[in-house]
């Protein structure tokens, strides 16, 4: 009974966790300013990853109708801090945590360079890792 319960344990604590690699399309996406392909990959987020977390409209827009970048960049801060606090363990250290200041947002993005999603090309450098 212990082993299984433990075993169980085990599975629960994983279950809560997101993948990151659709989130990381849409923080590039955005960071080119490409509106199409960040919106289908923001549906199928919504749609298909997101889980209880979709039912929150507090964290996200996902039953909102996303008209432009600008309410799609705006959805993205709740979806970002979704994935901050709840996505996959981060063990190789490739994705780190980034901020903008004059956004007021956190994003996560591949180490590197600075590729704001929020201001795109207009500034993409704003910003800096936490």
């Amino acid at each position: 009974m212990k082993y299984l319960l433990l075993i169980l344990f085990s599975f629960s604590s994983f279950a809560h966790e997101l993948p990151y690699a659709n989130y990381l399309k849409i923080q590039d996406f955005l960071a080119k300013d490409n509106y199409s392909e960040a919106l289908k990959i923001w549906k199928l987020i919504c749609e298909k990853e997101l889980g209880h977390y979709a039912k929150d409209a507090k964290y996200t827009d996902c039953k909102k109708k996303v008209k432009d970048i600008a309410q799609l960049r705006d959805s993205f801060k709740g979806l970002s801090e979704i994935y901050i606090k709840n996505g996959e363990a981060i063990k190789d250290g490739n994705i780190v945590v980034a901020s903008c200041p004059m956004a007021k947002a956190r994003w996560l993005q591949n180490k590197g360079k600075i590729a704001n999603p929020y201001y795109g090309k207009e500034m993409l450098q704003c910003g800096s890792f936490e």
